[in-house]
């Protein structure tokens, strides 16, 4: 089990993800990284941290960027990496107008 330390807001190497989502990723937040998010023919990936056991992940979708909905989105596999990250896949719905976010949310 592992415990996020630190300011979850703060990014250290500048490169746009906070520290708590460069923790949730597995990646460093001393090191510049690129987003690790995809989506290709609807389906959102990323890598996710096997070791953060104190975060939720929660996909979310919106059509008006005002309410948020994570009941539209479905994950579908779950890839490891053998890096001690595996990479998530999830089903997005297709509509003229759709947003998504990923929302990391540190456990009490």
């Amino acid at each position: 089990m592992t415990t996020f330390t630190g300011s979850p807001d703060e990014d250290l190497d500048f490169d746009g993800l906070s520290a708590l989502a460069e923790y949730a990723i597995g990646t460093a937040d001393n090191l510049f990284n690129s987003s690790p998010l995809t989506i290709n023919n609807g389906t959102l990936s990323f890598p996710r941290n096997l070791a953060a056991d104190d975060i939720r992940i929660i996909v979310e979708t919106s059509t008006d960027l005002i309410t948020w909905n994570a009941t539209t989105t479905t994950l579908t596999d779950q890839v490891h990496n053998n890096n001690g990250t595996l990479t998530e896949h999830w089903f997005l719905p297709t509509g003229p107008k759709l947003f998504t976010r990923i929302q990391i949310v540190l456990l009490p």
